[in-house]
C-alpha cells in the first residue's frame, strides 16, 4: 500500500494489494495544497498481517514543474529500498493540478 503525505500530513492511503510484486491500485484522490513549492511523498509499504509493516521505499514529487490543467503522468524512482539485487522500484502517478478559484488554492 501507499501513504500520500503533503506537508508532514497524511493525505491519503491506498488500499492493500495481496501477494504482488507489480501492484496496480488505480485509485483517486484529491486534496488541497496551498504551497506548489512543497512536494507530495509517497511511502510504500508491504503489508504484514502479523508484526509492523515493511518500508518498501519513498519518493517525492515536486509540484512546481507539474503544468496546470493538464493530466501529467510521471515515473518516480523509490529512495530507501532495502533491495539486494541492485535494482530500483519506481511508481507511476498521474495527476491534476487546477486552481481552485473560489479562494486561490490549488487542488491536487
Amino acid at each position: 500500500y501507499v501513504k500520500v503525505f503533503y506537508r508532514s500530513t497524511e493525505k491519503y492511503t491506498t488500499n492493500i494489494v495481496y501477494k504482488s510484486l507489480n501492484p496496480i491500485w488505480d485509485e483517486k484522490c484529491s486534496f488541497f495544497v496551498d504551497d506548489l513549492t512543497k512536494p507530495i511523498s509517497f511511502d510504500l509499504f508491504d503489508y504484514d498481517r502479523i508484526g509492523r509493516d515493511e518500508p518498501m521505499g519513498s519518493t517525492k514529487l515536486d509540484l512546481e514543474q507539474i503544468p496546470l490543467d493538464t493530466n501529467y503522468s510521471i515515473i518516480l524512482e523509490l529512495n530507501n529500498e532495502k533491495r539486494s539485487d541492485g535494482k530500483i522500484g519506481s511508481i507511476q502517478i498521474s495527476l491534476m493540478i487546477s486552481e481552485k478559484t473560489s479562494d486561490g488554492r490549488d487542488e491536487v
